[in-house]
């Protein structure tokens, strides 16, 4: 009598060192406005549709819609730091 051995093979190969995510609007993302270079964060975000950004320069909140043209001289710089945040 054989006894019969089987392993499976998933044909997905696991990363050691996987790929950083490309920065992108989500609350709490630092962002700089390309015209004027007038820093903020994304304070708040309805997905797909628009963003809500706090300028430090003008300390206002503003939204804009995701698909607009100012959303597109928006750029993301990266993550806030949480101790920023406590002071807001």
């Amino acid at each position: 009598m054989s006894a019969a051995f089987a392993m499976p093979f998933y044909g997905r190969c696991v990363s050691p060192s996987p790929e950083p995510r490309p920065a992108r609007f989500e609350i709490g993302a630092r962002v700089v406005f390309l015209d004027d270079r007038d820093e903020g964060y994304v304070t708040g975000l309805i997905p797909g549709a628009a963003i809500a950004i706090r300028w430090e320069n003008a300390r206002s909140i503003e939204w804009y819609p995701v698909f607009g043209g100012a959303a597109q001289r928006i750029a993301v710089l990266g993550w806030q730091q949480q101790e920023e945040e406590a002071f807001i």
